[in-house]
């Protein structure tokens, strides 16, 4: 385990090619574990579990019954019948408050795991490492055999604009829409029930959001909060915004709907251009 440089690309880079890390050990860590787990949590959350290998992990969404989004976490499955669940700890509800409710009679356990496990994430592939916390030996050999460079938030956070994935709190809020929210990918479409099912595929098939996110580059330095125009109005605003590496910068942006597949611009008029999916 090591971060023998403190070139920001050098660590993006290691997370494209699957050497890079990020120490989620400060996120919420919830174990649902129980001969029901696989299944209970399938019913509930957004992402396919069933298929999850150990040690994979998938970003999922947990939604009301309305289809807004309450949480967005990672699952990890970590045993035959054992998952983590982690979630940035600076969202508004707990995710064990959210589902405990649902647990009724299945033989499901929760259990509360943010003191007592280091959580290491790798993001190519989406890979999940949990160890004792405390225990360093432990995180050494598990990070060895990868060559696995730990990424500092400054480095994962071009990663992460450069990539277009919206973060929650900063991107979009508790309480929008997936599409809203640019996450509809994290929707399972072929697996099922889920929480919000119905009000999500209504949206999908006879509605859309009021706004959407726009995922853009600017030669210019914008930073988050500068307005985004279109047609000489403004439309929205940057939300996430980050170094490209040719220069200038990446960044995410709200826009109204109606706006969604305009031509955009910087405040000076500089045009802002799309990055493709």
């Amino acid at each position: 385990m090591q971060n023998a440089t403190v070139d920001p690309w050098e660590l993006v880079d290691a997370l494209d090619h699957g050497r890079g890390f990020i120490d989620r050990s400060n996120d919420r860590a919830l174990i649902v574990q129980g001969p029901d787990a696989r299944g209970w949590l399938g019913d509930l959350v957004t992402a396919d579990v069933a298929t999850l290998e150990p040690g994979a992990a998938r970003r999922s969404l947990l939604l009301t019954p309305t289809g807004r989004i309450r949480a967005d976490l990672w699952i990890a499955r970590i045993e035959d019948e054992a998952f983590v669940l982690l979630q940035a700890a600076d969202q508004p509800e707990l995710v064990e408050d959210v589902l405990r409710p649902y647990v009724l009679s299945s033989a499901v356990r929760l259990r509360d795991a943010t003191d007592t496990l280091s959580v290491f994430a790798f993001a190519v592939p989406e890979e999940i490492v949990t160890v004792p916390r405390g225990d360093l030996a432990s995180s050494e050999r598990a990070m060895a055999g990868r060559g696995g460079v730990l990424v500092d938030d400054a480095a994962y956070e071009i990663w992460r604009v450069g990539r277009g994935e919206p973060r929650m709190g900063i991107d979009f809020q508790a309480g929008s829409l997936p599409a809203e929210a640019g996450l509809d990918r994290l929707i399972d479409v072929e697996k099922g029930c889920f929480l919000g099912q119905e009000s999500v595929a209504k949206v999908r098939n006879l509605g859309h959001p009021p706004t959407v996110l726009r995922h853009l580059r600017s030669e210019t330095v914008l930073a988050p909060g500068t307005p985004v125009h279109a047609a000489g109005e403004v439309a929205g605003q940057v939300t996430s915004a980050a170094p490209a590496r040719r220069g200038g910068t990446t960044l995410i942006a709200r826009v109204g709907w109606l706006t969604a597949e305009a031509a955009l611009q910087a405040p000076d008029g500089s045009p802002l251009f799309p990055i493709p999916d």
